[in-house]
């Protein structure tokens, strides 16, 4: 479907929020470079700093939205039952052991 140049820098800042909240290498400036297609030529260039206003709406919406329509998903169907119960802490614990075993 045809998405208009707005809308798709729309969907870029709500791709890098949720990588920033996902990925600890990730964060801000971001630097946006947009130029025609073909042209070869310097286009226009902005960068998006920690203090950009319209990042931070987009990113306070984005959350909220998806809280919204998290809490409306239907209930789990998986018998959990089945499913081991996990300590957070003591997997936390087994996964920096096996991290710091594969960098040794």
């Amino acid at each position: 479907p045809e998405m208009s140049f707005e809308d798709a820098v729309k969907l870029l800042m709500v791709s890098f929020d949720s990588t920033i909240k996902a990925n600890l290498s990730v964060n801000l400036p971001l630097d946006l470079h947009v130029y025609t297609a073909d042209s070869l030529e310097h286009g226009t260039m902005t960068r998006i700093e920690k203090d950009e206003s319209y990042f931070k709406l987009i990113s306070m919406v984005w959350r909220d939205m998806l809280k919204h329509e998290f809490s409306s998903l239907p209930p789990i169907a998986l018998r959990l039952s089945r499913i081991k119960s996990v300590n957070p802490l003591k997997a936390l614990r087994q996964q920096m052991r096996r991290v710091a075993r594969y960098h040794a």
